[in-house]
């Protein structure tokens, strides 16, 4: 009777071939290569929204230049003009990307949506698809001039650091923020 019973475990234990361990082996594979493309896959997509909104900013950066660079070239009434002025923000509910006439009082600050309709942009997204916000010095909005414009007219912003440290002028003459 023994040997019917040595038989039989020995029998039992020979068509056991691992293949539970085979399974769970191949599970966990499956699992951190899965863990491994999302964790590329969000970086990639992270890096380019990235790149999204850098290309968007610089873009803007470079149209509010040419507008305030061209403004006395562009803007002849009422006279005299001088450089430098840059739009009012988008800030009314009528039509997209087009900078309202009137933005405040001279010298105050506005705030609103970049008006690249007016800069003769298409329109500007960042990398989650917002329209780009845009802020201008009241010192140099075209619409309320200030009353006096010159080479060394200040922005009225203030710059800091990424450790928050206040920049120091002639670096903290900002006239418009994007």
């Amino acid at each position: 009777m023994s040997a019917k019973r040595t038989a039989i475990f020995s029998h039992g234990r020979g068509k056991q071939r691992g293949v539970a361990l085979m399974i769970m082996l191949v599970i966990l594979v499956v699992g951190i290569a899965a863990v491994l493309v999302n964790s590329l896959t969000s970086s990639r997509v992270k890096i380019v929204r990235q790149e999204t909104t850098a290309a968007a900013l610089a873009q803007a950066k470079d149209a509010l230049i040419g507008h305030a660079v061209t403004y006395l070239d562009t803007h002849t009434t009422p006279s005299p003009q001088v450089f430098g002025y840059l739009p009012c923000p988008d800030i009314s509910s009528g039509s997209e990307g087009v900078a309202v006439s009137s933005c405040g009082s001279p010298d105050v600050n506005a705030i609103g949506r970049l008006p690249w309709a007016t800069l003769d942009l298409s329109a500007l997204r960042d990398g989650a698809g917002e329209c780009l916000w845009y802020a201008v010095s009241g010192t140099y909005k075209s619409a309320q001039k200030t009353s006096l414009m010159n080479w060394d007219t200040n922005g009225q912003f203030q710059a800091y650091t990424p450790d928050g440290t206040l920049l120091t002028p002639p670096d903290n003459k900002v006239v418009a923020v994007i």
